[in-house]
């Protein structure tokens, strides 16, 4: 398996859905909390328009489905902090 990319999608669940630089942020984020996560449609999700069927638009943080009850502080925190950031900025 090369870096970036993940063999079966069955066994991964999408974390996150996002521009670059976020999903990017958040896939280091995990890394260096000892989870393996990669990122998918690099290429696709940033062109994309919404409502075209690609649930949660965006480049998706995918993690091992065994990993996602103990990663989830992480990523919940991730998005928490990501929305308010957002809030104030808007």
């Amino acid at each position: 398996m090369s870096e970036g990319e993940y063999t079966s999608e069955s066994d991964y669940a999408v974390v996150y859905a996002g521009g670059p630089v976020a999903s990017e942020m958040l896939k280091t984020i995990l890394e260096n909390a000892g989870f393996e996560a990669y990122l998918k449609d690099v290429t696709t999700g940033p062109i994309l328009p919404a409502g075209n069927g690609n649930a949660g638009n965006g480049i998706k943080v995918v993690i091992p489905e065994n990993e996602v009850e103990k990663a989830r502080p992480i990523f919940e925190k991730f998005i928490t902090e990501e929305q308010d950031g957002d809030e104030s900025n808007g």
